[in-house]
């Protein structure tokens, strides 16, 4: 993988999971898939790497999945594709709490200032401090 050759790691993951199911691995499938998905974000191939990060998603990969995906879709100017992955998140509660900020901006993006300012008043527990203050300040810039 340090060769970022996503592809043949993957591969070779699965091969070895079909010889010996019960391994014990170091990196997952999933893993793997987010790395690709971050290489090809960082070489501009937005498309290709929410692909990746979708695969990784589905495979049960939840950390900062959420950021890469909305990350790939607002640089395709996707904003509302990327508030839905981000909204269905949150509203399934399966959005870290360290998101919370992302869904505050994406719904600022989207024209959602109101959605925001219902959450900050209702749902603080699901926000860090620093995005209960900045949010509602937001809103008017």
């Amino acid at each position: 993988m340090q060769q970022k050759k996503y592809s043949q790691a993957i591969r070779k993951l699965q091969q070895g999971l079909k010889r010996d199911p019960d391994q014990t691995l170091t990196v997952s499938e999933a893993e793997i898939w987010r790395l690709q998905g971050q290489d090809e974000f960082d070489q501009g191939r937005y498309a290709q790497a929410e692909k990746s990060f979708n695969r990784a998603a589905e495979l049960g990969l939840q950390e900062d999945i959420y950021y890469w995906l909305a990350k790939s879709l607002l640089k395709q100017q996707k904003p509302a594709a990327a508030l839905n992955i981000v909204q269905s998140a949150f509203d399934d509660k399966t959005l870290p709490k360290d998101l919370g900020g992302c869904y505050l901006k994406l719904l600022l993006l989207n024209d959602k200032a109101d959605v925001v300012e219902q959450l900050v008043k209702t749902q603080t527990k699901r926000f860090y401090a620093p995005h209960l203050h900045w949010a509602p300040r937001a809103q008017w810039r």
